[in-house]
């Protein structure tokens, strides 16, 4: 299995965009420490992630 990250600076935007055109996502855009993501799968079964880099600091993760 496959996968790919793609910095986007805008994850929900994109996201919008993107469904609007039919991709399916296997997951809507969420907010973790590091990042708003949201993952979803091409023709070929690989996942590609969505991500949108936020500041952090190494406390976030505790």
């Amino acid at each position: 299995m496959g996968g790919l990250g793609l910095r986007v600076d805008d994850c929900r935007k994109t996201y919008e965009e993107l469904k609007a055109k039919g991709v399916t996502f296997l997951q809507e855009p969420a907010d973790r420490p590091y990042a708003v993501e949201a993952v979803l799968r091409d023709a070929s079964g690989d996942w590609l992630v969505l991500i949108e880099p936020k500041q952090y600091k190494p406390e976030d993760f505790r």
